[in-house]
């Protein structure tokens, strides 16, 4: 546990790396969004990590005041931007029309719902997380993954599941021998 966030920011780091390298397979494509949010997650994770710098390091002019914890980054690059690029992702990924407009209004719905509950408790938004947040945004990530899979049902693209992309990773780490060893 001493190292987690160490070991967490290498495999962002690597995924990022790896993203980079990969760019120009797939620029022309909805993956290259994915990549430059790998960039824009490793980024946001780095600055979050401020608070170490308060108590004893060069940011010690911020102890003591509303910005000593990182709540409100986490929050509103995290908790909301996240969940808004997964729309946004899964709206260009997506080729139902009808699937792309529930998305759309989603999240308004979501990004007006968590800028009201900032707005409602503002105090708040600086000493602590909002489940609720959270919450309805792995709702949100789930209403995306199961549209998903509902287009890949009804395409013909099911025949060839396991060389797309999403799953590519999923059925190596599968089949690669570590379910074989349980």
């Amino acid at each position: 546990m001493k190292y987690y966030s160490y070991v967490t920011f290498a495999v962002e780091f690597l995924a990022v790396i790896t993203g980079l390298i990969l760019y120009k397979k797939y620029k022309h494509a909805a993956t290259k969004y994915f990549i430059w949010f790998l960039v824009y997650l490793t980024i946001c994770d780095t600055l979050s990590n401020y608070v170490r710098f308060i108590r004893d390091g060069f940011l010690h002019f911020l102890h003591g005041t509303i910005f000593a914890w990182n709540y409100w980054w986490c929050t509103l690059f995290w908790k909301i931007g996240a969940i808004a690029f997964f729309i946004f992702y899964y709206r260009k990924v997506l080729k139902i029309e009808r699937l792309r407009a529930v998305l759309k209004y989603v999240n308004i719905v979501f990004l007006i719902y968590a800028f009201g509950c900032i707005l409602l408790n503002f105090d708040e938004y600086f000493v602590k997380s909002f489940i609720s947040i959270s919450i309805i945004g792995a709702i949100i990530i789930i209403i995306c993954a199961m549209f998903y899979f509902y287009e890949v049902v009804q395409s013909n693209s099911v025949l060839s599941v396991l060389s797309l992309l999403i799953f590519t990773s999923v059925s190596q780490f599968l089949y690669g021998g570590w379910l074989l060893h349980l």
